[in-house]
């Protein structure tokens, strides 16, 4: 893990960078920031929430990304408000944030546990909505 790590990190945006971008204020203005990151900003994302090797090695979330998935779902949840309420712009970065979020593929681990509970209850709330509309 050293020295490759230190490799690939030197090569994405910092956490703090994609934090900083994640916190633009307006929706319209949030996937531009995001890719003023990088490219593949999405996939430093991922690295940053899921890429300690504790993750790998015991299958459990870190306080690290506990956290950095708190502050994912923090914009997520916003962008799910403004996707009900028909925004355009709010679509393309939940679908990369929702995608940059999946984690790895790991025996018993649950990627979303940090919010689990309150992305299933916002799920099962629109899927509600949706069955009255369209019975």
């Amino acid at each position: 893990t050293g020295a490759a790590r230190r490799w690939v990190e030197s090569r994405c945006p910092s956490w703090r960078d994609l934090e900083m971008a994640m916190q633009s204020p307006e929706t319209e203005k949030l996937l531009p920031a995001l890719e003023k990151c990088g490219k593949h900003w999405d996939l430093a994302l991922a690295l940053h929430c899921f890429g300690e090797p504790r993750i790998h090695d015991q299958g459990n979330h870190t306080l690290q990304s506990t956290h950095r998935l708190g502050i994912v779902w923090e914009v997520m949840k916003k962008l799910i408000d403004k996707f009900q309420c028909r925004s355009e712009a709010a679509e393309k970065p939940l679908r990369m944030l929702l995608q940059a979020t999946m984690g790895p593929e790991l025996k018993d681990f649950d990627p979303r546990e940090p919010y689990r509970e309150a992305y299933c209850s916002i799920v099962n709330e629109m899927q509600e909505v949706t069955n009255k509309i369209m019975p």
